[in-house]
């Protein structure tokens, strides 16, 4: 049977990879203050996982080979067309197999396909974890909190440890393969998902929890320098990156609840997230498109215009080709 879908849920998807593709444009970035984007970084991640965690059913079977063929089957074929379209250019074939097979960091041609595999190898430990322990999708269930919270420290004691290690013939690896550095904080997220499934879900208090997130997450940014950023193993003061995590994923939660009621606006932010993949897939070479297209003397004259109007360019080229594949996918059926 499939899982309903919830359009906050993918209102709450849709708002998470627009903050993605904000993160991965410089200019954007320095156009409206690295503190802010350090500050968002605490939710951004941190939602996603949550949100995957939301779904997860241990005890139902075939969900593991599901997840596992869901997100590496298109990491697999989205590593071949880059293979194809810029492999030339990118190392030996020796180090595109074993950069890909490594799948993290810079050893890929597309660095924003590492979050595939790793949240594959982040499902796999959640469930499995889930499963061992007879964790249940219960808010009140100490057993789930002790779990993450053991994760969570585990994570912190892990993340950033050890900077990559050096192969024969391929070279130089970042970090460890498939984020098995920040699985444990990925893990922990996922679980805490899990375990708060029924009240997200319900909306018991969301629109309330996503104001007072959002004011912690606000502080949080304002009056220290905790910072969370996943991709480059970056962690400071974690009790205060806890705290802007949990409101970061309240405050996402909420503002989607919220959005849910506007019906146009809801629309377009839910047909976002559910087209989140691609444009986490295609979002990065898409940018590369729109930067040409801009022009990128216009990056050192207008730095501001230049990453808002390549922000929006992007968008709307992933958005194209999703158009152009659905229109060929159903032309082939009909």
């Amino acid at each position: 049977m499939e899982k309903p879908r919830f359009a906050f849920i993918d209102i709450a998807r849709g708002i998470t990879i627009l903050l993605v593709v904000a993160h991965h444009n410089p200019s954007l970035r320095i156009a409206l203050g690295e503190r802010l984007f350090a500050g968002l970084g605490m939710a951004r991640m941190p939602l996603f996982f949550f949100l995957s965690g939301l779904f997860l059913q241990p005890g139902q079977p075939g969900q593991l080979r599901k997840r596992v063929v869901a997100l590496l089957k298109p990491y697999g074929a989205a590593t071949v067309l880059f293979w194809l379209v810029y492999g030339a250019s990118s190392g030996s074939p020796a180090q595109l197999v074993a950069g890909a097979l490594w799948a993290n960091g810079a050893t890929i041609i597309d660095l924003p396909l590492w979050f595939l595999p790793h949240l594959c190898l982040a499902s796999v430990m959640a469930i499995g974890l889930a499963r061992w322990l007879r964790l249940r999708p219960v808010a009140g269930m100490a057993r789930n909190w002790l779990v993450v919270a053991a994760l969570f420290a585990g994570g912190v004691l892990m993340i950033g440890r050890v900077k990559g290690v050096e192969l024969p013939v391929a070279g130089w690896m970042d970090w460890l393969p498939w984020g098995l550095d920040i699985s444990l904080l990925s893990s922990a997220l996922l679980l805490a998902g899990f375990s708060l499934r029924q009240p997200v879900l319900e909306g018991r208090l969301w629109k309330i929890a996503g104001l007072l997130g959002g004011l912690v997450l606000a502080a949080v940014m304002v009056w220290s320098d905790a910072r969370l950023d996943m991709d480059q193993r970056i962690l400071r003061q974690p009790l205060l990156v806890l705290a802007g995590s949990a409101g970061g994923i309240s405050a996402g939660l909420g503002l989607a609840r919220w959005i849910a009621g506007w019906p146009r606006v809801g629309a377009a932010l839910s047909w976002v997230g559910k087209r989140s993949l691609l444009l986490l897939v295609f979002h990065y070479p898409m940018w590369d498109l729109a930067m040409a297209l801009v022009g990128k003397q216009m990056a050192a004259q207008q730095p501001a215009a230049f990453g808002w109007l390549t922000y929006w360019l992007t968008l709307g080229l992933c958005l194209a080709l999703d158009v152009a594949w659905q229109a060929t996918k159903n032309g082939r059926v009909g």
